[in-house]
């Protein structure tokens, strides 16, 4: 069950509120919003195969920011220190299911070493995702995200 509940905060650092978790896994948003804080009792395997599915098809997609449920998403998982997707391994000792793993974290919270936001650019621009998406999932800006293409270019 601890997979689950980080997934779902790993879901609300890239902006996806419990609602949106919640009918992408066919879940009540109830059942969500408990695991989302760490409660694991009751939970059935149903549910933890519908929130890692659910997860496998959110993380790759930008959630819809007409609304302010995003932000509020993001200040939610800000506000709590949730670590996003990308900090757990899949598999291995920082996997995501393994209660003893902790998240990957950097030195450096405050800014992200050049070469390596050249790098996730890079990976994110070869899967199709537009400068404003890989903006939304590294956290940065697009003229970030355009001056690491150019950077890379050089």
């Amino acid at each position: 069950p601890v997979g689950a509940s980080r997934r779902i905060q790993g879901l609300a650092c890239l902006g996806w509120s419990a609602a949106a978790i919640a009918r992408e896994a066919d879940l009540d948003q109830d059942s969500v919003l408990r695991l989302r804080r760490g409660d694991h009792r009751r939970t059935e395997r149903r549910t933890l195969a519908a929130i890692a599915a659910a997860c496998e098809q959110l993380w790759q997609r930008t959630p819809d920011s007409r609304g302010s449920s995003a932000a509020n998403a993001r200040n939610v998982a800000a506000r709590e220190g949730w670590a996003p997707l990308l900090a757990w391994d899949v598999d291995g000792p920082h996997g995501i299911d393994n209660p003893a793993a902790t998240p990957y974290r950097c030195a450096r919270t405050d800014t992200r070493p050049h070469g390596a936001t050249r790098e996730n650019v890079a990976e994110l621009s070869a899967q199709g995702l537009t400068d404003e998406g890989i903006a939304h999932r590294l956290g940065i800006t697009v003229n970030a995200v355009q001056t690491a293409r150019r950077r890379a270019a050089a």
